[in-house]
């Protein structure tokens, strides 16, 4: 049975559904009015209708209808994960992820190499901007999906070497690095040098950035639960990883970090524009999804670039969802965060290294998430969700120990 953080977790997941929900029920507009002024005001003139009977707390409802459909298929699929994984699959889960991140991979290298801005080499995005990356139009978007992926191949790579610490002394060292690097950990090894040689050439100093903490973190907090030969494992996983980025892309990567501070100022100039938008919207929110149509009232800088995102996920849900969505979003991370950590310390098996690769990419897209929107789009917020099963779900049986 499901422990009290688990319907805690749940419990505040289906608050926020809720709240969310809300925000597309039509009220009488005298109520509406009172709760939230700017929502009535601002979508009267989204509408060019200013004598309804009724209103919303959203300003856009159908783009808030969008934006709930995402959630609640991510929350369902969240929620199917974990039942599943309670009788098996993780391990299946962690090979497919790895199997399209290294086809992924692929395609968006040979793709940004010859498709000359074209993604599929067909079909031409509608907006200016950098060119689109692999099934992603936004590079930033496919790096919160890389972020997401390459933990957990590594923690994979690292439960495949639990339960040998005890005899690895006693074989020599060629007989059990070529025990661990059997066919299935060369080519997890492989997806993994993929995805982050494709993460380097995207140039999102976010995505590098957040990964690195992320696995630093991820080392420090397990040095003293691995195996001499997981540590190799982890190490040689490491040095694979980062002779792709040196040597697939170090000059731009170079090029990119020193212009930090540009990009900064950018994120400065959007962040302050944000800040009306959640001053006058902080009672119910704009309504999710809506950041784009609000925007398009409060921009008050240069309209030659239009800042259809606050590049910060706290910041725009401030914007989108006021007071209730920032206390409901707080109640959820607090409840997985303690549920995470007891799944983690309860597990003594080799799925304890899945579920620290799992957490850890979900570590570094919360970094990433100060800097960018990536758990926006519906690919990266379904694969959150199956990550974010791997870390809590409870099994029902006994798990080998070898993956």
């Amino acid at each position: 049975m499901l422990g009290g953080t688990a319907r805690a977790l749940d419990t505040w997941l289906i608050f926020f559904l809720v709240l969310a929900g809300l925000q597309v029920v039509p009220i009488p507009t005298s109520i509406a009015s009172a709760i939230a002024p700017a929502s009535v005001r601002l979508g009267s003139e989204l509408t060019l209708d200013s004598g309804a009977t009724l209103a919303t707390v959203s300003i856009r409802p159908l783009d808030t209808m969008h934006a709930l459909i995402v959630l609640a298929t991510a929350l369902a699929v969240f929620w199917m994960a974990r039942e599943i994984y309670r009788v098996g699959g993780v391990r299946t889960s962690a090979r497919a992820i790895a199997f399209m991140g290294f086809v992924v991979s692929l395609v968006a290298v040979a793709q940004s190499a010859t498709a000359r801005g074209l993604m599929y080499w067909r079909w031409r995005p509608t907006y200016e901007g950098p060119e689109p990356f692999g099934p992603f139009v936004n590079r930033n978007h496919f790096a919160t999906w890389a972020v997401l992926a390459i933990p957990l191949c590594l923690g994979y790579l690292a439960a495949r070497s639990f339960g040998r610490g005890h005899t690895e002394s006693l074989r020599p060292l060629r007989t059990r690095l070529a025990d661990v690097f059997d066919a299935r950990a060369m080519w997890l090894l492989a997806s993994v040098v993929a995805l982050t040689a494709a993460l380097a050439l995207t140039l999102s100093r976010s995505g590098i950035a957040a990964l690195g903490a992320a696995l630093g973190a991820t080392w420090w907090l397990t040095r003293r639960r691995t195996s001499r030969i997981g540590r190799r494992v982890a190490v040689a996983a490491a040095i694979a990883a980062a002779g792709a980025v040196v040597l697939w892309n170090a000059p731009a990567l170079a090029g990119r970090f020193a212009r930090t501070g540009i990009g900064y100022a950018d994120r400065l100039i959007i962040w302050r524009e944000t800040l009306p938008i959640v001053r006058d919207f902080w009672t119910t929110g704009a309504g999710l999804g809506t950041f784009e149509s609000a925007m398009a009232f409060y921009q008050q800088a240069d309209r030659s670039v239009f800042f259809n995102q606050a590049h910060s996920e706290y910041l725009q849900l401030a914007v989108e969802g006021g007071v209730p969505l920032i206390v409901a979003a707080a109640g959820v991370v607090t409840a997985f965060v303690r549920l995470a950590a007891s799944r983690v310390r309860a597990d003594v098996t080799g799925m304890c290294w899945v579920r620290v690769g799992a957490s850890a990419g979900l570590t570094a897209v919360a970094l990433q998430s100060v800097w960018e929107n990536g758990l926006r789009i519906p690919a990266n917020a379904l694969l959150a969700a199956i990550l974010a099963a791997i870390v809590v779900h409870e099994p029902h049986y006994h798990q080998t120990p070898r993956p």
